[in-house]
């Protein structure tokens, strides 16, 4: 990538519409909104060579530095998975040349591209009663208050790389999956932007900018000794996908309730995640003060995820799952307690479902994919599929 330290594979960008490229425009640019569907297959690749930070220094040099895989810096809203497999290293220092991670530009943080909202984090976290109440402005984004978290565009701080066979990381552990984007660690307070990491279960690892989660973990570093119920097959945390939130309301582009929040009850584990950057350009101005009411995140399956807004929000909505395994499973409870109109599950095989009439849906009863129980919470038990 231009301007940055040598880069084996950057993470791939899909894309509705990207620069044209030189000579007028920047050939990396994203010039529209992501597509909820991209996924990244590497197999049998040899990366040689990357030796990390110190590498390719000299006189002259601005930016030194070798990495084999690294995110796409100006890719704001969407890191869409990257599978590895028979990967080889021959001369690649794998604790410091590995992965480049960059995190969400600070400059995206004005009202033509990403806004320029704050979350105060001095204020309990998060009934589905909260309102916009939460947000405070603040002046220097590089240089916000200690209470005070700026809600930027996200895209870089959901990196996904699923490693098949354990070659990439080097832990020889099947599926194992590595979180990037973390040029910094996770809030102590568990409240942040970024895919949801447990302690204990994925563990830090300062120079790839990572978290690295483990399958077959069965208890967490919590002090409250959280963990779901049951424990899924794959363990706690054992199994990230990429998850998408899509509105399709008329006014999508327009209405503001972000950020959505995602969290794992019980846990104190938060993600924080906007709607799309302005692509717009109206009058002359390199924004229309239109954003996408879609919302790319990381979920991990087999767990139960409570989805808040803090706004009020459209009445139509498609969910995504698209590359987890076909018995893996979510239960998602969407908090919109404050919105009288009743509420349906469709699918694109079965047309309209009907409700359960016993209760919700729980992750341990055998209930189909599809399950949906209204009751001012909306519990759905998603699979492998899109509603």
């Amino acid at each position: 990538l231009p301007f940055t330290p040598v880069i084996g594979l950057a993470s791939s960008t899909y894309a509705v519409l990207v620069s044209p490229g030189p000579e007028f425009k920047p050939w990396d640019a994203v010039k529209g909104y992501p597509t909820v569907l991209g996924i990244t297959k590497v197999q049998g690749a040899v990366f040689g060579g990357y030796m990390g930070p110190n590498a390719c220094a000299g006189s002259g040099i601005q930016h030194p530095g070798a990495y084999a895989i690294g995110n796409h810096p100006k890719d704001p809203d969407a890191f869409h998975p990257m599978h590895f497999s028979g990967v080889q290293l021959p001369g690649t220092n794998r604790s410091t040349g590995l992965l480049l991670s960059t995190a969400p530009d600070p400059a995206w943080l004005n009202e033509g591209d990403c806004a320029d909202k704050a979350w105060n984090l001095s204020m309990p976290c998060c009934s589905a009663a909260q309102k916009v109440d939460m947000f405070a402005k603040y002046i220097d984004p590089l240089n916000p208050p200690a209470n005070l978290l700026p809600i930027n565009c996200a895209g870089p701080r959901h990196v996904l790389l699923r490693d098949l066979d354990g070659s990439l990381s080097g832990t020889g552990i099947s599926n194992t999956t590595i979180l990037g984007g973390y040029t910094r660690r996770r809030l102590a307070g568990g409240v942040d932007q970024g895919a949801m990491v447990v302690p204990g279960v994925c563990n830090y690892r300062s120079t790839w900018g990572a978290y690295v989660c483990l399958p077959g973990q069965q208890s967490s570093g919590l002090a409250n000794g959280w963990k779901p119920d049951p424990i899924p097959s794959t363990g706690i945390l054992g199994d990230p996908q990429m998850f998408v939130l899509e509105s399709r309301h008329d006014d999508r582009e327009i209405r503001v309730f972000d950020p959505v929040i995602f969290s794992l009850p019980g846990s104190g584990q938060v993600d924080l995640v906007t709607n799309a950057m302005d692509q717009g350009c109206c009058f002359g101005y390199g924004f229309c003060q239109k954003r996408l009411n879609a919302f790319w995140t990381v979920l991990p399956t087999g767990h139960t995820v409570a989805v808040n807004f803090t706004g009020s929000p459209g009445r139509f909505w498609r969910v995504w799952l698209p590359y987890a395994d076909p018995s893996a499973q979510l239960l998602l409870q969407f908090n919109i307690g404050d919105v009288s109109d009743r509420r349906y599950l469709y699918t694109t095989a079965a047309g309209r479902l009907p409700p359960l009439t016993n209760g919700p849906p729980t992750l341990k009863d055998g209930s189909a994919g599809g399950s949906y129980y209204w009751d001012q919470v909306l519990y759905i038990q998603l699979l492998n599929e899109h509603c």
